[in-house]
């Protein structure tokens, strides 16, 4: 006998798409808000924007998803720089589930880098210097036109297939492939 998934209602605080992944299943959730044009009857100059409910008649937009996978979805789309260091599941997530008491209103993503809140951190760990990392994975780049392929590059890298050109080996016939 097959058990029915509880169902909760999950609402995306932000503009943009976000999406979980749940038990191998991509789960893309829709924005719960959208901008929309101040009109000239209510004092806009047509430039001005306001953040309204994506839902019908401006109501917030929820989506069903099964529990646990609401769940996931909360712990896979914190704010950064929001994190406690001391309990790494105290954290503002960009995901809200009204039903569980949670406030659902507007949340603007962070520029952070990291989840954690550094300024709860003492003093000499507050000061991090960011290093762009070499080697590692390729970034996909622009679509060919002629290939329709992904042409790869890393930025700044080096080639992980031939190595890194050596000084010592530039003249050698092997070194070039």
């Amino acid at each position: 006998m097959a058990t029915m998934a509880r169902i909760v209602h999950v609402v995306n605080r932000t503009l943009g798409p976000l999406e979980v992944m749940d038990d191998g299943i991509p789960w893309p959730i829709r924005p719960g808000y959208k901008q929309e044009l101040v009109p000239a009857e209510e004092g806009g100059d047509g430039a001005q924007t306001r953040i309204v409910g994506a839902g019908p008649g401006g109501t917030v937009l929820m989506e069903p998803l099964p529990f646990f996978a609401a769940e996931r979805a909360k712990r896979q789309n914190p704010q950064m720089g929001t994190e406690d260091p001391m309990n790494p599941s105290d954290f503002v997530s960009l995901i809200a589930v009204p039903e569980w008491g949670e406030p659902y209103d507007y949340l603007e993503p962070s520029d952070a880098i990291e989840r954690l809140d550094r300024e709860q951190l003492p003093e000499e760990l507050q000061n991090i210097q960011v290093v762009a990392a070499r080697g590692g994975r390729k970034k996909q780049g622009r679509r060919n036109p002629k290939t329709g392929r992904f042409e790869k590059y890393t930025p700044g890298g080096r080639d992980l297939v031939r190595g890194e050109a050596h000084p010592a080996l530039e003249n050698l016939a092997f070194a070039e492939r």
